[in-house]
C-alpha cells in the first residue's frame, strides 16, 4: 500500500504509473491487478495501452455505491 497526496485527479494515473514502476523495481516482482473505483481519473488514450503493456487487469466497482467500493477503496 502506499499513500501519495496528489494536488488534482489529473494527477492520480500519472502518480500511480510511478508506484507500480517503482514497486516493481524494489521488489522483483509485477503487478497483476489493480482495483479502482470506477472514477474518471483512470482514463485517457494512454492508459488502455500502458495496462496492455504491463499486462495488467483492472478492474472497476460501480461509481458512487459505498457498498461495493469499500474493496477498492481500501
Amino acid at each position: 500500500m502506499a499513500l501519495v497526496p496528489v494536488q488534482t485527479k489529473r494527477e492520480a494515473k500519472d502518480v500511480f504509473m510511478a508506484v507500480v514502476k517503482c514497486w516493481e523495481v524494489q521488489k522483483g516482482k509485477r503487478v497483476k491487478v489493480i482495483r479502482s473505483e470506477g472514477g474518471k481519473e483512470y482514463t485517457g488514450k494512454n492508459w488502455p495501452r500502458w495496462l496492455a503493456k504491463k499486462d495488467l487487469q483492472h478492474q472497476t466497482t460501480t461509481r458512487y455505491t459505498l457498498q461495493s467500493n469499500g474493496v477498492a477503496e481500501r
